[in-house]
């Protein structure tokens, strides 16, 4: 519910703890894709990042992988067939696992929602069913920006588009 109910950034950030507490993990973290310039813009806030931060496809393989395949990335510390600079990435965040699910919405993936944790251990099927199902229903939020959605409940009772 609070999922689908998100329309603001701080919205985006109840959720997110919500999130964590469900699959288990230390932090989540959404981002949105932009296509044209090929990278992934994050819209949640954490200590270890900034909103509105971009990282390129060209230097994280594994995401550009989870948003053209439509699939989940898994990258576990210690793993050697995992992308050095994700894994990098990760170890400069204070993380040592990190599953990636993408966001799809009308057949085409609009975001992603990164799930952390500090110990390097793969997540359970159950999480990454719950993962999946999570992250579609960020898509309409996430599409429409959070915050931009083009009417709401108390502009249409108060008159307003």
């Amino acid at each position: 519910e609070t999922l689908a109910r998100a329309r603001t950034r701080s919205d985006l950030r109840t959720a997110v703890d919500l999130m964590a507490r469900l699959l288990h993990a230390d932090d989540v973290a959404v981002s949105r894709v932009l296509p044209r310039e090929r990278c992934v813009e994050t819209l949640s806030e954490h200590d270890w990042g900034l909103t509105g931060e971009r990282f390129s496809y060209d230097d994280y393989p594994t995401t550009e992988h989870v948003i053209s395949a439509q699939v989940l990335g898994q990258l576990i510390e210690g793993d050697p067939a995992a992308d050095r600079a994700e894994l990098a990435l990760l170890a400069a965040s204070g993380f040592k696992a990190l599953l990636i699910a993408p966001v799809v919405f009308r057949g085409e993936t609009v975001g992603l929602v990164e799930i952390y944790r500090r110990a390097a251990m793969p997540w359970s099927g159950l999480e990454v069913d719950h993962a999946r199902i999570l992250a579609h229903s960020l898509g309409w939020a996430i599409q429409n920006e959070l915050g931009l959605l083009p009417w709401s409940p108390q502009a249409v009772i108060g008159g307003g588009a």
